[in-house]
């Protein structure tokens, strides 16, 4: 490890920077240069994990903009990726994309935040103040209005750039009153930047997505740390999700914010070992399969959200050929079924001959039968490929509704069994219709095991299946 992310004192490394989920907060950190050598161009940036550029279908119930603009006289169409965290066009060779105002910021003196901080240059042992920044939106407020630039990065003018937004999103070149669902952003000569102002319908508090802050030194990442915000990485729904479902119970007595994280994290644990699943992203390198012979791979991590490579090996584990997106023919030799997680390349395979046919052969001085391959397959008849190394990126980008609210309702049993042992808020006993009902520990003694009979319904509509490819040839 050549740097690392420290607490404010200095005293120990941090992994996880945890906000405040009630009020606006902002947390401090150190980074330091461990390396005997001077680091140079250095730079902290967000990035929301799981993010990709292959075509943004991602963004389907969220901010979604394509930007269509001219560049030495052809024709182009990119998306930009923006939400209350980050903002980045796709495949930023022309434009670069920089939030200005979020939920979750960056700075180096508390002054400006933005969603990157230029460090420059630090000295072997030195370090570098940072400040993150969480700045919660309104809780059901009909939109949210963010703030962001593009800065053509590239070395010609671009030309009749349009940018437009789907679903109910509103963009605006002034952030006054004439947000409209798309703008002209007109020619941006090189170096020029564009101010976007964006109008949000479908960003939502309990959807704020886990994101990491990275340092990177030019284009060398040094190190990342998880910034983990409501809602974030396995934490499958955020507190405040859970205080509005109880919002008529008054749990304050019982437990606290940071009590009710660690449930949610407990909580989690339990989904993902009832299903067999994780619903959230995680990235598998160079993971290895043997050959299947014919028909599809199935990857042990699913849904695919998408594939960096795929390597083949033979029997002495020699590279034999590396397939990945940015060949010319990735999408005529890879197959990739991403919501059921199989793969498939087309490699010439054979079944091997077993040793009783071998000799079968031999012993009749090569006369083949009809029923055998001919001669001249032979030299194929074992397949050169042993086994396959897939890298690849697999997971939810969202939680589905009912994993996120199976998490709430175990939660809120957890908190509701604590209540009816900790006081008797409310009647002992009730009688309606002529019927008497008693509760020995408070009328919610009955709740929990109703919630968790809901949320174990459905950790098993979403528990993994064993899955089988068949080809038939």
């Amino acid at each position: 490890m050549t740097s690392a992310i420290y607490d404010a004192a200095g005293t120990k490394i941090i992994a996880v920077l945890r906000p405040d989920d009630s009020a606006e907060s902002y947390r401090s950190f150190l980074f330091k240069n461990m390396s005997p050598d001077q680091l140079t161009d250095l730079e902290a940036r967000l990035a929301e994990m799981g993010f990709g550029d292959s075509d943004a279908s991602y963004l389907k119930s969220r901010s979604q903009l394509t930007l269509a603009y001219s560049k030495s006289g052809s024709p182009y169409s990119k998306f930009v990726h923006a939400s209350g965290i980050y903002v980045e066009t796709e495949i930023p060779t022309d434009l670069e994309a920089r939030l200005t105002n979020g939920w979750l910021q960056l700075s180096s003196d508390k002054s400006i935040w933005r969603s990157y901080v230029t460090i420059g240059t630090l000295a072997s042992g030195a370090t570098s103040r940072l400040y993150a920044r969480l700045t919660l939106p309104t809780l059901l407020a009909a939109y949210q209005d963010l703030t962001f630039t593009l800065k053509n990065i590239g070395s010609v003018p671009l030309t009749s750039a349009i940018l437009t937004a789907s679903g109910s999103d509103l963009l605006s070149l002034t952030g006054g009153n004439d947000y409209a669902a798309s703008i002209i952003l007109g020619n941006i000569a090189v170096g020029a930047t564009k101010t976007i102002y964006l109008r949000s319908y479908a960003i939502r508090r309990d959807l704020i997505f886990p994101a990491k802050i990275e340092v990177y030194a030019g284009s060398t990442l040094e190190t990342s740390i998880l910034f983990d915000s409501p809602g974030a990485g396995r934490i499958y729904c955020s507190p405040q999700t859970i205080k509005d479902f109880l919002a008529t119970i008054d749990t304050s007595v019982v437990t606290s914010d940071e009590e009710i994280l660690e449930l949610i994290s407990k909580a989690a644990d339990a989904i993902d070992k009832g299903t067999e699943r994780r619903f959230d992203f995680r990235t598998e390198t160079d993971q290895r399969y043997d050959d299947p012979g014919v028909g599809k791979i199935v990857l042990r991590g699913w849904p695919i959200l998408e594939v960096s490579s795929v390597k083949l090996y033979d029997q002495a584990n020699t590279l034999i050929k590396t397939f990945a997106p940015t060949d010319a023919d990735w999408l005529t030799n890879v197959t990739i079924d991403y919501d059921n997680g199989f793969i498939e390349i087309p490699i010439i395979r054979q079944p091997s001959m077993a040793a009783t046919e071998l000799y079968r052969w031999a012993a009749s001085g090569g006369q083949e039968p009809s029923d055998w391959p001919r001669r001249a397959e032979m030299t194929r008849m074992t397949t050169i490929v042993a086994t396959l190394a897939i890298t690849y990126k697999y997971g939810c980008q969202i939680p589905p509704a009912p994993i996120r609210n199976a998490c709430m309702k175990m939660v809120a049993a957890e908190l509701l069994a604590k209540k009816g042992a900790s006081d008797s808020q409310g009647v002992g006993s009730m009688t309606m219709a002529g019927l008497g009902i008693n509760y020995p520990r408070g009328p919610y003694e009955p709740m929990p095991e109703r919630l968790r009979a809901d949320a174990d319904r459905a950790i098993q509509e979403f528990r993994r299946r064993d899955q089988v490819a068949v080809s038939i040839l």
